[in-house]
């Protein structure tokens, strides 16, 4: 298999030796162990403090529902004691009636996530940042180019030898050093060192075929 350059069609490139390049770039660029962990109890940190607050407020509309219905018990109360007139009563139990509906509606649609189930899908899922490839590899296209856009941000190209790309996801700082070493991409913008990489715990040939 061939892929024709789309800038100079006399010039084709043997698919196998593209297609072992950006296995190679993937796998370079995958997640160790030691960041996956490292990403895991970030990510279980940044989520207790908005899991409480949503809690939070779940916990104050189920008061808010006990105290509106204890306003209707009284309201009905008070209309059988003949304390009130029956237009009043309507009036009042109308609105009444018509918080309490929000409120259900809301609850209904906003139950608060358990911080277990949510430490569980992070478990479940980053694990299978270790092996990028596996994952292009089980992906159908549209899923592949989501990855690729999510990785690179940009076309992936290919010239002197190597794969090149004008932009790489800042999260993948680390590894793309690595990965440059091993003269496997190129990155033609290099980022700026703006501080700590996300991931990190220390102070022109184009082909679509491919992806």
């Amino acid at each position: 298999m061939y892929y024709r350059c789309t800038e100079h069609t006399n010039y084709n490139l043997a698919g196998n030796k593209l297609h072992d390049a950006f296995e190679s770039v993937l796998k370079g660029l995958s997640f160790s162990t030691h960041q996956v962990q490292f990403i895991k109890e970030t990510a279980k940190a940044l989520s207790i403090e908005p899991l409480k607050l949503k809690k939070e407020q779940h916990q104050n509309k189920i008061k808010k529902l006990h105290e509106l219905n204890e306003k209707i018990f009284k309201l009905e109360e008070r209309l059988m004691n003949n304390e009130i007139e029956s237009s009043t009563y309507q009036t009042w139990f109308q609105k009444f009636k018509e918080e309490k509906a929000m409120l259900e509606y809301s609850l209904k649609g906003n139950q608060p996530s358990k911080i277990r189930n949510e430490d569980e899908l992070v478990d479940r899922i980053l694990p299978n940042l270790t092996n990028l490839y596996e994952i292009y590899q089980k992906s159908n296209i549209t899923q592949k180019h989501t990855l690729m856009r999510g990785v690179f941000k940009d076309n992936l190209v290919w010239g002197d030898d190597m794969f090149r790309t004008a932009f790489i996801d800042p999260t993948f700082n680390d590894n793309l050093l690595k990965v440059k070493q091993k003269w496997l991409l190129f990155n033609e913008q290099p980022f700026k060192v703006l501080g700590l990489s996300p991931v990190s715990t220390r102070c022109h040939v184009h082909d679509e075929s491919i992806y």
